[in-house]
């Protein structure tokens, strides 16, 4: 007996939503639902008992694993010959859904390696006589005959009558498939990565080829829907990835792309600090720092036994200077730390400890304050104010975003105003820095700066065209006519 329903095991796209994911989807078209007959009448010969036989499909295009019914229909001309047997003959790509044959006149039912059949014993009427069957299409895409039945009018001998391929030929379409491919996360040049696609109607064991810019990658089969292939990128920037599923017999060919950004693998850094001569209490010192690799790129933030004296953008030639006045002369120890760059590691340094040395005892000491500054849009003015104590300190107070000046500004009765409006966003390091005149220290003090975009302001709704005459001209405007 023929085999039950060929069951294949179709893969199910993944239901993740993946911003920018690619999903192809290939197929030969809907198929069909229109039925195909073909009819035949038996014996040909004239003045015989004649059965007229009609088969019919029930889609005359379907698609590789519909299932479709086969309708046999035998009715009894003339004469009185009885119908005893009917067999259905599929090719071996239609394979019968167990249980699914039924007849309109009772009697067996059997299904064999090549038939449906229908006898009885006693012989009916067919007036008409119908038989119907289920078949599952595994057929290969293109014409494919659909089989024929037979029939026998006496009940012992070999009297068939019929033809084994008499019924009409059918058109199978290919089953359309889909990949949806997954992003690959963080990839990187010469680093091993996985991709991955999720396939639809495409049966296990078939292969995935993929390709990046073009060149082959490999192929992998796919398992329970899925397939994964391991990739090294040798080059950084935009590849264009692609997954390809080639058409079969029975199944479309579909493909997906996904652009993937490969970035250089970073190397580590490091950075030291130089600290020239020995610093003084109240006076300004230069502190520099190295970045390794040299390179554009990245901030260092210096601080003085953990307190932040400001945060600079590293130069092409992988440096980082900052001014520094100490506030006493303390053992001290200055830290900074890079923050990296496209393609480089952040990293830390520490110099030495090293003495401060003590302020002339005839100059007097200063303190610098430096007032908060609230979020504030690019483009909008900001008023850095500094107050330096004593009250009577006398000097300038220069105002740095970092180690770029912003602007300078006297101190008078103890206060430094300037007006700064700053042109980008970002979170700044904002520094005041008195430089005194007479008999005073220098000092500094430092704040954060966060700017935020600029608003973008809606354009207004455009005014309502009133007309202002109220006369002619609104008549006129209406009608397409003008006043005379």
């Amino acid at each position: 007996m023929r085999s039950g329903l060929m069951r294949r095991s179709l893969a199910a796209a993944s239901a993740t939503v993946m911003a920018g994911a690619a999903l192809a989807v290939g197929g030969s078209g809907v198929a069909s639902a229109t039925p195909v007959s073909a009819t035949t009448v038996v014996p040909e010969s004239a003045g015989a008992s004649q059965f007229t036989i009609t088969r019919t499909v029930s889609e005359g295009s379907p698609t590789y694993g519909d299932v479709v019914t086969v309708t046999t229909k035998v009715n009894r001309d003339n004469w009185s010959y009885l119908l005893y047997e009917v067999r259905d003959f599929t090719p071996a790509c239609m394979q019968f859904v167990p249980g699914s044959a039924e007849a309109n006149k009772g009697g067996d039912i059997s299904a064999t390696s090549e038939r449906v059949r229908w006898s009885d014993a006693g012989g009916r009427i067919a007036e008409p006589f119908t038989m119907t069957a289920k078949y599952t299409v595994l057929c290969g895409a293109g014409t494919q005959a659909s089989g024929g039945t037979w029939i026998k009018r006496a009940p012992a001998g070999n009297a068939e009558l019929g033809n084994k391929n008499m019924g009409p030929t059918i058109n199978v379409l290919r089953k359309g498939t889909s990949i949806l491919f997954h992003q690959p996360t963080n990839p990187q040049v010469g680093q091993n990565i996985t991709l991955n696609v999720d396939t639809t109607n495409i049966v296990d064991g078939s292969q995935i080829a993929f390709t990046a810019d073009g060149q082959n990658i490999g192929s992998a089969a796919v398992t329970n829907g899925r397939a994964s292939i391991p990739w090294t990128p040798s080059t950084p920037g935009s590849k264009a990835i692609r997954a390809t599923f080639a058409q079969t017999s029975t199944h479309a060919g579909s493909n997906a792309d996904r652009q993937v950004s490969v970035a250089q693998v970073n190397v580590n850094s490091s950075v030291s600090v130089d600290v020239p001569g020995t610093p003084t209490v109240g006076q300004s010192t230069r502190i520099t720092a190295n970045v390794s690799p040299a390179g554009a790129g990245g901030f260092v933030e210096f601080r003085a036994n953990s307190a932040i004296i400001g945060e600079v953008p590293v130069g092409t030639d992988g440096t980082a200077a900052i001014n520094w006045i100490p506030a006493g002369s303390v053992l001290t120890t200055i830290d900074v730390s890079y923050s990296g760059r496209e393609g480089v590691n952040p990293s830390t340094g520490v110099a030495t400890s090293f003495a401060v040395t003590a302020a002339d005892p005839g100059d007097e000491a200063t303190i610098t304050t430096l007032d908060a500054i609230d979020t504030t849009p690019v483009g909008q003015a900001i008023t850095l104010n500094a107050t330096v104590s004593p009250i009577n300190a006398t000097g300038r107070v220069d105002f740095y975003d970092g180690q770029v000046l912003i602007g300078t500004a006297s101190v008078v009765n103890g206060v430094a105003t300037y007006q700064w409006t700053p042109g980008a966003e970002g979170s700044r390091t904002i520094r005041a820095e008195f430089t005194p005149s007479g008999d005073f220290l220098a000092s500094q003090a430092t704040t954060q700066a966060v700017i935020t975009p600029s608003p973008v302001d809606e354009e207004p709704e455009p005014e309502p065209n009133v007309p202002t005459d109220p006369g002619m001209g609104s008549l006129g405007s209406l009608t397409g006519l003008s006043g005379s």
